[in-house]
């Protein structure tokens, strides 16, 4: 036997096996960022959110275990705001019907609206404002300090800051971004104003679709 022939079964091993090791890179690939529009940042790592101690609008305690499970839309804000936050909710629950006609896996991301005013907001005048917008919206609130050390983490900022009318009437300044928090309760993505219902379902899709990617 001349020495191609005894070559030839060499050859064609070495021609499988890279072609196998072709094939194994190529389904190994991780899935392609999100295409997201300008006002939505991913994380490149996203964060622990941390120990959370506050309450719903029944009183109830709401821990970080109670946002795990569940893509979580958390807006900081309050009730007696004049413009940012109820635009903010009806752009959010608008978010919500658009993304409901786009593909993407699991539920959709509940909406959590967290109000940095617990002097005015708890109990039923905090359920009656997110049930107006949605039914099935997650009002929270806590104590002054349970508020600070949890907007803190996330980047979050409030100030007091007094109304025209004195008294009881103050206003509250506060972020005006969406915050996404992922089933793992970690910070996964924020997005800023304005919020349009159209862009942000988009996004959310293309998060979520990336996300169930690369499980």
């Amino acid at each position: 036997m001349n020495m191609s022939k005894r070559l030839l079964p060499v050859a064609l091993m070495l021609l499988a096996l890279t072609a196998g090791f072709a094939a194994w890179q190529w389904f190994d690939r991780p899935p392609p960022p999100p295409t997201l529009s300008g006002h939505t940042t991913l994380l490149p790592e996203p964060r622990p959110i941390g120990a959370v101690g506050l309450v719903d609008a029944e009183d109830r305690p709401f821990t970080t275990e109670d946002f795990r499970g569940h893509w979580n839309l958390v807006f900081f804000g309050y009730t007696h705001c004049p413009d940012v936050c109820p635009t903010t909710l009806a752009d959010l629950n608008a978010t919500l019907d658009r993304l409901a006609a786009l593909p993407h896996p699991g539920d959709p991301p509940r909406v959590v609206f967290v109000s940095v005013d617990p002097e005015r907001d708890r109990g039923e005048q905090l359920g009656r404002f997110v049930r107006y917008f949605n039914k099935d919206f997650v009002g929270l609130t806590g104590t002054p300090a349970a508020l600070t050390e949890f907007t803190r983490r996330l980047g979050v900022v409030y100030m007091k800051v007094a109304g025209s009318e004195g008294g009881d009437g103050y206003l509250v300044d506060h972020s005006a971004a969406v915050l996404l928090i992922d089933p793992e309760a970690r910070l996964h993505a924020i997005m800023t104003p304005p919020h349009d219902p159209e862009a942000l379902a988009g996004d959310l899709a293309e998060i979520l679709s990336y996300h169930e990617a690369l499980r």
